[in-house]
């Protein structure tokens, strides 16, 4: 459901419109993040991180690979993904950009009070 809204402006009338706020939505938004957080703090107990060395670094004009999101990367790309999820407290995904964004930062909404 969408609510609609109208209002003036010197004299002209704008009509915009907002999705209603749901909260099972966002309940269900908030649990997704929480079990991610928890499997990425699961990967680095186990020392996934540890396993991103130079040695392992696959060559710069090695093929293409479908991530699991069904973006396609080269391993130099995956790796970087690989790096900041494991290097930050927040969590990355892969996404074509027409701006050159291989990786995005996925950021949790927190309810203001």
């Amino acid at each position: 459901m969408v609510y609609a809204y109208l209002y003036k402006i010197k004299g002209i009338c704008k009509f915009m419109a907002f999705p209603q706020p749901n909260a099972q939505r966002e309940l269900a938004n908030r649990k997704i993040l929480e079990e991610l957080q928890l499997k990425k703090q699961l990967l680095l107990k186990q020392g996934v991180a540890s396993t991103l060395n130079a040695s392992s670094l696959p060559g710069i004009g090695s093929a293409t690979v479908q991530s699991a999101d069904g973006h396609s990367m080269n391993p130099l790309q995956r790796t970087a993904l690989q790096t900041a999820n494991a290097q930050s407290t927040g969590f990355f995904i892969s996404q074509d950009s027409s701006f050159g964004n291989l990786i995005l930062p996925v950021l949790p909404r927190f309810e203001t009070k």
